[in-house]
């Protein structure tokens, strides 16, 4: 993939986070107060915010060094396992909060884990170099 589609996939997953950090901070104060969800559930949704917005900042980085790279599988694994990571991680926590949907409990460490591969991958990518201009 390109270090474009990279770019703009993570200021996508960054505008999300900041709507999900809003909503988590206004929107469901109210879900504690009356007793809907927990104080432990609304931290669990902002941690899930703070991991996305990360992890949106991450995807950006990849953009701009496969910008600057020759292509490289390396460095699209690392992005793929950003994207994968922050749906399994952040999403499973969404869907948790909101729906109360019980998805499998080894989701979210999945995303984790993908998260902790993704900026191996990076470093891996960036360690290698392949400079795209010589």
């Amino acid at each position: 993939m390109s270090g474009r589609w990279w770019i703009v996939a993570g200021s996508a997953i960054a505008a999300l986070a900041v709507l999900a950090g809003a909503f988590g901070a206004h929107g469901l104060k109210a879900q504690v107060a009356d007793g809907r969800i927990t104080a432990d559930q609304l931290d669990a949704f902002r941690t899930a915010a703070q991991y996305q917005m990360l992890h949106a900042i991450g995807l950006v980085l990849v953009g701009l060094v496969a910008r600057g790279m020759a292509a490289s599988k390396t460095i699209d694994a690392a992005g793929i396992a950003f994207l994968l990571g922050t749906i399994l991680f952040s999403g499973s926590i969404y869907a948790d909060v909101l729906l109360s949907a019980g998805l499998p409990p080894l989701l979210v460490p999945a995303g984790g884990l993908l998260f902790v591969t993704g900026w191996l991958l990076l470093a891996i990518a960036g360690w290698r170099g392949s400079s795209a201009s010589g």
